[in-house]
């Protein structure tokens, strides 16, 4: 590490490598990323690789479009395969309440840029032909949604940003921030002080603490959540599908892998990502409600990461103006992956350039001292 950068980025996840990107891009490269652990250590490379524009809140729909847009781009433009792959999205429903729901979900896409169409029991089987639709009473699929791979991504953002002339450090803690007259002055790491007058702070499930450090507090709170990946299959499975219920997620990789996850309704905010039984119980239910034929399948593995939840469900973006260089992209609530090329863009225009889109004031922290003004993203799944 050098002695000072004109910009700290803290967190070696999507947002901060894709942030970091960007700014390169824009030709700010005096740039460090400061990673705990490893690239893609938390929920960057924990995730299950969805990539949806199905959403309730306008916002969130319009990041979404234009990051699968850039998606499209990506693998060409890193130079690594991210394995994007548009198979859609099925939201599927068990009862007349949830059937209403998805109804009101598609007329609100459909104003909104997004092809969602509602699907009858007797045409889910269209779609997915191994799916026992006599469970379901009817489904909602866009097939412009998809899946990706989250390592090539990560380590192609990594590569490009050395290339351009960035920093990326890992094993490397940030201890604290410094502040002098108002604003960012210094970062304290694990391996020594560096000067900055700015400070990006990409932490994912630590992001609260870091804003302590800054003085700011950032309203989020870690969840975890369990995934599991099984033995490889022939395919059969092309879009991602969703329970209305129980919000278990099930795609099927490339390779034949199925990967999913399932919500917990009892879950309380916590730092763990340890596994547990119950999660395969679960799991497993679900699933052979959808295919009754995989109750023979081996998990290979099953693992845990923290969604970075914020009080409504939706993105935390931006700036304040004490400390002065102290920015923020955080609180995901499980779809920083997804929306990782819009707000990568949007925060390195703010960092390098002042510019200030205008959706990120749908995503302020100032929305949180507005009463009434919060539009809670209700559409979480996992």
């Amino acid at each position: 590490m050098k002695r000072s950068y004109d910009c700290v980025i803290v967190g070696g996840g999507i947002t901060g490598l894709m942030t970091g990107y960007e700014l390169c891009r824009k030709g700010m490269t005096d740039i460090l990323i400061v990673e705990r652990s490893y690239i893609g250590s938390g929920a960057s490379g924990r995730n299950g690789g969805g990539v949806r524009a199905q959403w309730t809140t306008k916002e969130n729909i319009q990041i979404a479009k234009e990051s699968i847009e850039r998606f499209k781009r990506l693998s060409t433009e890193l130079g690594y395969n991210i394995w994007f792959r548009q198979g859609g999205y099925l939201f599927l429903a068990e009862n007349e309440k949830q059937v209403e729901i998805l109804r009101s979900n598609v007329r609100f896409h459909n104003e909104h840029g997004v092809g969602t169409r509602f699907v009858e029991r007797d045409n889910l089987r269209d779609i997915v032909p191994e799916l026992d639709s006599s469970k379901f009473l009817a489904g909602a699929f866009n097939p412009k949604d998809g899946t990706l791979f989250p390592f090539p991504l990560l380590w192609g953002l990594r590569d490009r940003i050395i290339e351009m002339g960035g920093e990326v450090v890992t094993r490397t803690e940030v201890k604290s921030i410094g502040i002098e007259n108002g604003r960012i002055a210094w970062v304290q790491t694990s391996a020594g002080r560096v000067a900055t007058e700015k400070v990006l702070n990409a932490a994912g499930k630590w992001s609260s603490l870091i804003g302590e450090m800054a003085g700011v507090q950032i309203p989020t709170r870690p969840f975890r959540h369990e995934i599991l990946v099984t033995e490889p299959l022939e395919p059969f499975l092309d879009p991602m599908v969703v329970t209305m219920t129980n919000r278990l997620y099930m795609s099927q990789s490339m390779r034949g892998e199925l990967i999913g996850g399932i919500s917990d309704p009892v879950e309380i905010p916590s730092d763990s990502w340890a596994s547990s039984i119950g999660f395969l119980q679960r799991m497993s239910r679900e699933i052979l409600k959808l295919f009754p034929r995989l109750g023979a399948i081996n998990v290979l593995r099953q693992w845990a990461g923290s969604y970075d939840v914020s009080p409504d469900n939706t993105p935390i973006l931006g700036t304040v103006d004490k400390p002065e260089g102290f920015y923020f992209a955080c609180g995901y609530s499980g779809h920083g992956l997804m929306i990782s090329p819009k707000v990568g863009q949007m925060m390195a225009d703010l960092i390098a350039q002042g510019r200030k889109d205008p959706l990120l004031e749908s995503f302020s922290i100032d929305r949180f001292s507005k009463l009434g003004s919060e539009k809670k993203e209700s559409l979480v799944i996992g």
